[in-house]
């Protein structure tokens, strides 16, 4: 105790000094308007400085927050109605973001960040606002590799919209940013400008789900035009996709491929 009380008397002038400092900082305060005005602006300078990195992590959490909620409702919509077509109970519809891009002459590709863990499946379509993107081609637990239309294992059923009539997609590895469409009827009418359309024959894709458009009517194979076709959906702007899932799907598969 009396190490303590030593301490204490040897800085009792210190303590002093600062309790008649803090007194005189307090009447001067409450006298004195000026001082008050730069004080309380001081105050505010610091508790700003202090709460700004706060003040950023709470707008990101927001905008995240709203964002997500936006993206749910949005996909509710989706899961209800696709352009009037897709009945409430067929395509289960999640929403997923692009974390890696490849894209080149040989090797279209993405993967996101949504897998097996989602609820997601081998060949589930993939599409955007804008059109279809491309087909689910491998799932891990938490990504996907989506092939693009611009590859050449994916193969689509697809129809015109004016003239009506069915056909399938492909591509030909030569880096053009235009896909084929192959098996329309010769006689179609086939006007530069048309668009291309999910059939939903293969429950990959919900029906109506916009393609691209006709650039041009570049040949004819056997009994079959040949179209060229620029795709709506731009891979190389996006940053969120929609994935389609449909629950009878393999079973139609199954049933196709029975002898």
């Amino acid at each position: 105790m009396s190490v303590i009380n030593r301490l204490f008397f040897r800085k009792i002038n210190f303590w002093i000094f600062a309790f008649l400092m803090s007194v005189s900082l307090l009447l001067t305060y409450r006298s004195n308007s000026v001082f008050q005005f730069n004080v309380n602006n001081t105050m505010l300078e610091i508790t700003g400085i202090f709460n700004k990195p706060f003040r950023k992590w709470k707008d990101l959490l927001r905008v995240k927050r709203n964002y997500e909620t936006l993206l749910k409702e949005n996909t509710d919509l989706l899961n209800k109605k696709f352009g009037g077509q897709a009945p409430p109970s067929s395509f289960s519809i999640t929403s997923a973001r692009i974390v890696s891009r490849h894209t080149g002459a040989y090797k279209n590709f993405i993967i996101l960040d949504k897998g097996k863990a989602d609820g997601i499946h081998v060949s589930d379509g993939v599409w955007t606002s804008e059109g279809a993107v491309g087909v689910v081609s491998s799932v891990s637990e938490h990504f996907s590799k989506v092939f693009l239309l611009r590859h050449p294992t994916v193969t689509l059923s697809v129809k015109l919209d004016k003239p009506g009539h069915y056909g399938f997609t492909n591509w030909k590895m030569n880096g053009e940013k235009l896909i084929r469409v192959v098996d329309i009827p010769v006689e179609a009418d086939v006007q530069a400008g048309d668009t291309v359309r999910t059939s939903g024959m293969s429950l990959i894709f919900p029906e109506n789900i916009p393609v691209g458009h006709v650039v041009g009517v570049v040949d004819t194979e056997g009994e079959g035009k040949v179209l060229k076709v620029r795709p709506f959906a731009d891979i190389d702007r996006i940053s969120y996709v929609y994935i389609g899932f449909h629950p009878r799907r393999e079973e139609l598969k199954k049933i196709i491929n029975e002898p």
